[in-house]
Formats: structure tokens, C-alpha cells, sequence
């Protein structure tokens, strides 16, 4: 017969960081009509995998966000003007955070 032994122990199971997205400076640099253009987006936090996407307003003609991570806001503007928007980062476990940017193309 097999011998068995018993142990009490104690599990303790932390909950994540909260999701920050966060930037290299604040968001974003401005842009040109034709000119290609790149904005890397930074999370800490949460519970990957992540997906990045813009929850309102309008990016400029020509720019799109990658969602899924390395977020990058990449592509040439084909339209002049201020663009406001909302990046939003969920994560796994459906925990979402929200950053307000804007661009200015000329």
C-alpha cells in the first residue's frame, strides 16, 4: 500500500496592478500631411493579453492603431487638421483603462 501524507498551507493570490497606459511624453507629437508618422503607446498593469483600440472620437485619415501590443498609432495623414480621440487598453480579464489624445496635422 502507498503511504500518504497531509499538509495545511496557506495560498495567498494577489490581484494585478491596475491597467496604465502611459507615453514617452504626452500625446502626441504633431504631424504632416504626407509624412509618415509613429506614436508607441505603453501599458503597465493588468493581465495579457491586451488589446489596444480607439473607444471615441477620430484619428487623423491615414493613422491606425494596432491592437495588439506593441501599440503603435503608425501611418502617413492625408487630412490637415485636430484630431481628438480616446485610446483604450483591455486586458484578459476585461479590465479596460481610457487615455485622451490628440494630433495636429498640418
Amino acid at each position: 500500500m502507498g503511504d500518504t501524507a497531509h499538509q495545511a498551507f496557506t495560498l495567498t493570490i494577489t490581484p494585478p496592478a491596475p491597467l496604465v497606459i502611459t507615453f514617452p511624453s504626452s500625446c502626441c507629437p504633431a504631424g504632416t500631411v504626407g509624412t509618415t508618422y509613429a506614436q508607441n503607446f505603453f501599458l503597465s498593469g493588468g493581465v495579457a493579453p491586451y488589446i489596444w483600440s480607439i473607444a471615441a472620437g477620430q484619428l487623423p485619415p491615414g493613422l491606425s492603431l494596432a491592437a495588439s501590443p506593441p501599440a503603435v498609432l503608425s501611418g502617413t495623414p492625408t487630412t490637415a487638421g485636430t484630431f481628438t480621440f480616446t485610446v483604450r487598453v483591455t486586458d484578459s480579464t476585461g479590465a479596460h483603462t481610457d487615455e485622451q489624445g490628440s494630433i495636429t496635422i498640418s
